[in-house]
């Protein structure tokens, strides 16, 4: 074989190769373009999706941003409601505690008063009891303890006479206790005899 044979040979089959290639990358071609189609139908229909959702979710988000008026406008006039209460509660309290604190400068006047004529009386019987006290001791000296001194050097010497006959009074009891056995001998001689 001569070159040239050769290279038609080759040629044809390099042609046949290629042919065999082309065939393929046809098939591949149409495979692609199914895919693609079916990728742009899924696309599409994802976008679809996309779009329901997105519709569905504006959808929620107005009525979420309707209902969060709704609620700041209720709680926009809750607080102005309490507040108008705070701001009654607080002059109440202000009027009570102005009330009060007249009540308590007029209890304070009156306490003090008070005190005043308590302290005025207390100095008054401090002042008494001092004359009387004075006037107790004077008497105390001049006339209490004299008479005392006096009633007690009388004991004193009664005393003594006491201590002196103590013996003399001891006999006298033997004395009674001998009489006192004699009459009832006597006695019970008596009454054997009537």
């Amino acid at each position: 074989m001569d070159s040239k044979t050769l290279l038609l040979a080759i040629s044809d089959m390099m042609d046949e190769k290629l042919n065999s290639i082309h065939v393929r990358m046809d098939t591949f071609d149409t495979k692609l373009d199914a895919v693609e189609e079916k990728l742009s139908a899924d696309i599409s229909a994802l976008d679809a999706k996309i779009d329901s959702v997105e519709e569905k979710l504006s959808a929620d988000i107005s009525a979420l941003d309707a209902k969060i008026d709704s609620v700041e406008e209720k709680l926009s006039a809750d607080i102005s409601a309490l507040d108008a209460k705070i701001d009654s509660v607080e002059e109440k309290l202000s009027a009570d505690i102005s009330a009060l604190d007249a009540k308590i400068d007029s209890v304070e006047e009156k306490l003090s008063a008070d005190i005043s004529a308590l302290d005025a009386k207390i100095d008054s019987v401090d002042q008494r009891l001092s004359a009387d006290i004075r006037t107790i001791n004077i008497s105390l000296e001049n006339v209490v303890i004299p008479r005392i001194k006096h009633i007690e050097q009388c004991y004193l010497a009664t005393s003594e006479r006491y201590i002196n006959e103590t013996g003399r009074i001891d006999g006298l009891v033997v004395d009674v206790q001998v009489i006192k056995s004699i009459v009832q001998d006597h006695s019970i001689q008596l009454q054997k005899i009537s």
